[in-house]
């Protein structure tokens, strides 16, 4: 019988990722950490050093469009509350300015040089993952975690090598098709590979704000790139803000250690544990980060303490330079 979403959900799974999306292209990144509820003397022993692993992706979700980041206009009491009680990065960006890219490089650990998917659609279509490709899930399943997504996909459609059940993942629920996930009430959703239909709703409007920074969605500029994100462990990560640079595919990398598993092929990522365990002066940083949007604009970020970034525009070979 095929399994439901609360079902799931519920069940007691002693090591679980979850890689929530809020189908909305890039933004509010949570890394929130639990222990493990272990169900036998053995496993618990090992796995008080191994979390359960939640990462909730928000897409246009801006800098400061939670209360937390300084938003005045509305309100984000529970999100605040799970912030305050973790580490804020305030030099945070996604993977690339704009949907499917963005979720590749989370699901890959690999920047936009390198990345299989690189825009939203290309003159393929909407381009995927293939089984070659290397994600998150596919790793920590080695180190005996149950892995599920619900909400946006985005990096594969129905009969593809890209599907959620293809990359690792035991259960997914929502939108294959990121087109879909555009519409606030679609007509359909999946659930493990298998079409759910929904009655048809007409649509409400969805909330654009590109925060502060210059530029926006597609451009790759703070505004089209830099987020909001913090990682939550009560008890292991001491609250507090930092100015370290991240980007979405850091994930992957940080994922795997706290998981105590290494990744079979090399990433574009590096592990935050360090800094999350409160060893800063141990923490490998980024030469730069690399971003890839519309228009060929190429853009890295050195990692300057304010965060800001330097542009690479036209000339192709400019930008692989410094790749």
């Amino acid at each position: 019988m095929k399994p439901k979403i609360r079902d799931i959900i519920s069940q007691d799974v002693t090591r679980r990722v979850w890689v929530i999306h809020k189908a909305i292209a890039i933004s509010l990144i949570c890394l929130a950490l639990t222990s493990c509820a272990a169900t036998d003397t053995t496993a618990r022993s090992h796995d008080t050093q191994r979390p359960n692993i939640i990462f909730i992706l928000a897409d246009d979700l801006s800098f400061k469009d939670c209360s937390f980041m300084g938003q005045e206009q509305f309100k984000t009491p529970h999100i605040d509350r799970l912030a305050h009680s973790g580490l804020v990065f305030l030099n945070a960006y996604a993977g690339a300015p704009e949907c499917a890219p963005s979720r590749a490089s989370l699901l890959t650990g690999m920047q936009m040089g390198h990345c299989r998917i690189r825009a939203n659609a290309s003159a393929r279509g909407q381009d995927h993952l293939t089984r070659q490709d290397q994600t998150v899930a596919k790793i920590l399943k080695r180190a005996g975690y149950a892995c599920g997504m619900v909400g946006k996909w985005g990096v594969g459609l129905p009969q593809t090598e890209g599907v959620p059940s293809r990359q690792g993942f035991d259960y997914s629920f929502g939108f294959y098709d990121q087109r879909r996930a555009h519409t606030y009430f679609p007509h359909y959703m999946m659930e493990n590979d298998q079409v759910i239909a929904r009655p048809r709703y007409t649509d409400d409007p969805l909330f654009k704000n590109k925060g502060p920074w210059d530029g926006g969605k597609f451009m790759c500029r703070d505004g089209g790139g830099r987020v909001p994100f913090f990682v939550c462990w009560p008890g292991r990560i001491m609250p507090g803000q930092t100015n370290h640079v991240c980007a979405l595919y850091d994930f992957l990398e940080t994922a795997a250690e706290l998981a105590g598993v290494t990744p079979d092929q090399p990433t574009d990522g590096i592990s935050l544990v360090p800094i999350l365990m409160g060893r800063e002066h141990g923490q490998r940083k980024h030469r730069y980060l690399y971003l890839l949007g519309k228009r060929h604009i190429q853009s890295a970020c050195p990692g300057a303490a304010d965060g800001s970034m330097v542009c690479v525009s036209g000339a192709s070979e400019k930008a692989a330079s410094i790749i």
